[in-house]
């Protein structure tokens, strides 16, 4: 087996790898990422009522509130206004970030072995080309 073999086997190793890893898991991104489609972009008043910020927002012809937690208190130091995303089915549940960490996660990992998996395809592909 010469280098050029070599290379060929470990292209194949890495294309299955990382497509049989990759598409799933981009996959279960991509839904993830349609189900927060849905998500209206909304102005969040933050309100300190006796020792508790609570953010508030108009939505769907209502007023609704809720207060913050300690990592959101810690992120949003300072604000007065800011900006939070509204679900359009219930538009009483509120979050500051577009997207969840598991989507972005799903979506970084996924997309990193499809482009492995390609690269491997694409090395695999050596042997034939210059053999």
């Amino acid at each position: 087996m010469n280098g050029l073999e070599g290379a060929g086997v470990a292209g194949d190793l890495i294309s299955w790898i990382g497509l049989i890893l990759g598409l799933p898991v981009l996959l279960v991104g991509l839904l993830l990422r349609t189900g927060e489609k849905g998500l209206i972009p909304t102005e969040v008043v933050l309100v300190a009522d006796a020792g508790t910020l609570w953010a508030r927002w108009f939505s769907a012809g209502e007023f609704h509130e809720r207060p913050l937690s300690g990592a959101e208190r810690a992120r949003l130091a300072g604000q007065d206004v800011c900006r939070g995303h509204v679900s359009r089915r219930d538009p009483s549940v509120l979050r500051f970030e577009r997207r969840t960490p598991a989507t972005r996660v799903c979506l970084a990992l996924g997309s990193t072995f499809v482009v492995l998996g390609a690269c491997g395809f694409a090395l695999s592909l050596l042997p034939m080309v210059f053999g």
